[in-house]
């Protein structure tokens, strides 16, 4: 068993106890010769979490896993996740696997049959049907992305908030406590063009507005 020191593709996580704890990696095979300091590029095998005793809390079933902000919960994928640098695109990409969201108690929160999947607020989740992994390594970036596919939100209740029917969401909603903001149309966000808001709750608040979201929704 490899253990390895925490990363997580969250901004701001690991958090809470999680910052005491390692990912465990049983028959690893590393790549030595990567370009990026990132385990999932690093590392293939299987994959678990221990805790700052290094008791295995999670085993070594994933075929990946990370922390989120959540310090209870972890993103997971299962299937034979490849990675593998692309000369086109001159970073890294990544597919084969499907993602979810578990508990401590290696519960299943959100099914493990998403193409990607993000925190973006407390118990919430934007998940991806159709999209393709990229390693965003541009400078003081470092991190997986979705690019194109179907965006919506599922809380930790596995409850649909959003249909998964966007093209993309707004990507700092997290310092909304109480909205989410997504769009048709756009592969990647655009104020200037039509977006939708949500709550929490589902609740459509706002259909097709356009202009500056801290303009109409205030400084989070």
């Amino acid at each position: 068993m490899e253990i390895i020191y925490l990363q997580s593709n969250t901004y701001g996580a690991p958090e809470g106890k999680c910052r005491h704890y390692r990912k465990a990696i049983v028959n690893c095979v590393k790549d030595d010769f990567a370009f990026v300091e990132n385990d999932m590029v690093w590392y293939k095998g299987k994959w678990g979490m221990l805790d700052g005793d290094n008791k295995q809390i999670i085993p070594t079933d994933y075929d990946f896993i990370d922390c989120i902000c959540n310090d209870s919960q972890f993103k997971v994928a299962l299937g034979d996740l490849m990675v593998h640098y692309s000369d086109e695109l001159e970073t890294y990409v990544a597919w084969g696997a499907k993602w979810g969201i578990i508990n401590e108690n290696n519960e299943i929160l959100v099914p493990i049959e998403y193409d990607w999947i993000e925190e973006i607020a407390l118990n919430n989740y934007a998940v991806n049907v159709g999209g393709t992994l990229e390693y965003n390594d541009g400078y003081q970036e470092d991190y997986w992305f979705a690019r194109n596919g179907k965006w919506g939100v599922i809380n930790s209740s596995n409850r649909v908030i959003i249909p998964v029917e966007y093209d993309s969401y707004y990507n700092r909603c997290s310092k909304y406590k109480d909205i989410f903001i997504v769009q048709k149309g756009k592969s990647y966000f655009d104020e200037e063009e039509p977006y939708d808001v949500f709550d929490f709750n589902g609740n459509l608040l706002y259909n097709d507005i356009q202009g500056s979201v801290i303009g109409k929704f205030g400084s989070p």
